[in-house]
């Protein structure tokens, strides 16, 4: 398998080709910075379709002011059989304005448009930013990028034009049909064509079971690349990481050699290379023509040729876990808020030795994740911990929406999404506060009235209350019982002085309140008055009745209990009852039946009663 690439000249200069001048109004999106790693993944993209992070990136450097194209073995088409991610940072000391992409005529259909850019692909996520350009689904628009401009020539060459041009330290992104092999403002440019052969195995990536010399063969392809002269310089330089930084030589030479041009237009193979390297490890080739006067200086991207000796280390699994928060304070992987709340995303990375990378949010009408939510601008962020900050804030209108991040990966980390469906946030207009439970009536039986306790100090009543509530839906069913005691008594849990002889029952149902509750209520006052008196050297104890409180032989001197039933009615309390209980008690001061009227109704009992 023939792979074709070529990076030649970048400059600061407008591109006359281009649809639109270079004038900051006719800038769709902006670049951004600071400049990001230049190491895979290149997170200079946004996760789009199937892909995560770019397939290449073009560097610009005062070193390199034609610029390298990097590339990222890893990632591939977003569409799954063309289509490509390409970012471009600009780490010289000069603006970039425009760059010239491909060789008309080469066969590498990099500018074959066909309208599923970027902003139109398969399947989601988009750039949320999308549009750039007047449409997100005509031909070139839909491959424009923030701030980068995509205008064919041909199938295989054209122009991407920066209106706002690229300023030291900024980044941009954008679309074509098939990887780009080079970049210049010449439109003569020419491509190096380049294949790996070893053992049985030929093409730009090759797998082999131990270290085995493997050869290089490069090809210049371009208008006048049969008259490169005699003498010229092919370098096959080789690698140990993705990056193209480490470089592995041969005596402080590059490890495939120099060889010079013997045959003019031909250029020669490599030296083989690989019997002494380590196995299980993935090496990159890089191809480079010195150039001559007809002829560009062409560089291979790093990343294109790969050679894999034994099994090398897979990268590790990722997982992304998620959390929405809501500015009204609510948080969770499932929020419900009312409209007018801004919600934000925010993801944690786990697994793996590190968590370094990107994440990109996005947000999603169905729990597929398959119709993404237009203008929801959630962006993307950073980290070297895997604890991701949050994304930025979105107001959305009433529904149900399902929320995603996916993370970029690293080095050692392979990329990863949160699971679809598993974040919800829904907008819904908070019903009114179901009306409150109201007491209907209460009821009060009477369970026992004694004298009781050591020399019959004190007085008991013991209460059966039954509350039964009605009304609404809601909390707060409330209703009181309030005993008024015989004048004179005190009730034992209130007889601090100055304290009302009452008490009071409050019933309550958390709620949602229904039919009848019953509590019970056990009372006591003190009944009887002791006294202490000294005779000679003994004291005298002696315990008696008092008489203001229990009358003893009349009925008419008899003490009353009084009894209110209040019920919460309509917000308010409401008095449903007034039970006025008289109670004569003997001689022994117990209770007398006879004459008491316990049950309110103005008579007297005769016997005893549980129910009034």
């Amino acid at each position: 398998m023939i792979h074709k690439r070529l990076f030649g000249t970048l400059a600061a200069v407008v591109c006359g080709l281009c649809v639109w001048s270079a004038s900051a109004d006719a800038a769709y999106g902006s670049a951004q910075s600071p400049a990001l790693p230049t190491t895979p993944p290149f997170t200079q993209c946004p996760a789009i379709f199937e892909d995560a992070s770019c397939t290449d990136l073009i560097v610009i450097t005062n070193a390199n002011p034609q610029g390298v194209i990097l590339r990222d073995p890893e990632v591939g088409f977003y569409e799954g059989s063309d289509d490509v991610l390409v970012g471009i940072q600009n780490e010289s000391s000069s603006p970039v304005s425009s760059i010239h992409i491909g060789v008309p005529g080469s066969g590498d259909d990099t500018f074959g448009l066909d309208g599923d850019g970027l902003c139109n692909p398969g399947g989601p996520p988009v750039p949320t930013e999308c549009p750039f350009g007047p449409s997100a689904t005509e031909d070139p628009y839909d491959y424009w990028g923030p701030d980068a401009q995509v205008t064919a020539e041909t199938e295989d060459a054209g122009v991407v034009t920066f209106p706002e041009p690229l300023q030291p330290g900024q980044y941009t992104y954008f679309s074509l049909e098939s990887q780009p092999g080079n970049a210049t403002i010449d439109a003569g440019n020419d491509l190096i064509e380049t294949s790996l052969t070893g053992e049985s195995q030929t093409g730009a990536h090759i797998t082999l079971a131990s270290p085995t010399n493997v050869v290089d063969t490069a090809m210049l392809k371009g208008e006048h690349v049969s008259e490169a002269p005699v003498g010229k310089k092919v370098i096959y330089r080789l690698f140990s990481d993705v990056a193209c930084t480490k470089e592995i030589t041969e005596g402080g030479k590059p490890a495939g050699g120099e060889p010079a041009i013997k045959t003019e237009g031909e250029l020669p193979a490599s030296s083989p290379v690989g019997d002494k390297l380590a196995t299980n490890a993935i090496y990159y080739w890089r191809a480079e023509y010195e150039g001559d006067s007809k002829n560009n200086a062409v560089i291979e991207p790093c990343g294109d040729e790969t050679m894999t000796f034994g099994t090398p280390p897979a990268r590790s699994g990722a997982t992304v876990t998620t959390q929405l928060s809501g500015s009204n304070g609510v948080s969770g992987a499932n929020i419900t808020v009312p409209p007018g709340t801004a919600v934000t995303d925010a993801a944690s990375v786990s697994g793996g030795a590190s968590q370094s990378g990107k994440v990109t949010y996005y947000v999603f009408s169905d729990p597929g994740c398959s119709v993404q939510v237009t203008g929801a601008r959630l962006g993307s962020v950073s980290s070297s911990t895997g604890a991701y900050g949050a994304s930025g804030a979105v107001t959305l209108p009433l529904g149900t929406y399902y929320f995603q991040a996916i993370y970029s990966g690293n080095g050692s980390v392979a990329p990863a999404r949160s699971a679809c469906g598993t974040e919800v946030l829904t907008v819904a207009t908070t019903p009114p506060p179901p009306p409150p439970c109201d007491c209907a009536s209460i009821k009060t039986y009477l369970n026992k009235f004694s004298v009781f306790g050591k020399q019959s100090t004190r007085l008991g009543m013991r209460l059966n209350i039954a509350m039964t509530c009605s009304g609404g839906s809601g909390n707060g069913c409330v209703g009181e019982v309030v005993v008024h005691a015989p004048a004179g008594a005190k009730y034992l849990d209130n007889a601090k002085k100055g304290a009302k002889p009452t008490r009071i029952v409050t019933l309550a149902c958390a709620g949602p309140c229904a039919g009848t509750m019953v509590k019970r209520v056990d009372l006591e006052w003190l009944a009887v008055k002791t006294t202490h008196r000294k005779k000679g050297k003994k004291t005298i104890t002696t315990t008696r009745p008092i008489h203001s409180f229990l009358p003893q032989g009349r009925a008419k001197k008899s003490k009353m209990v009084i009894i209110e039933t209040i019920c919460h009615e309509n917000g308010g309390f409401l008095l449903t009852k007034r039970y006025v209980m008289t109670i004569h008690f003997d001689k022994h001061g117990q209770v007398s039946y006879k004459l008491s009227d316990l049950n309110g109704d103005g008579k007297p009992d005769g016997k005893p009663l549980n129910e009034f």
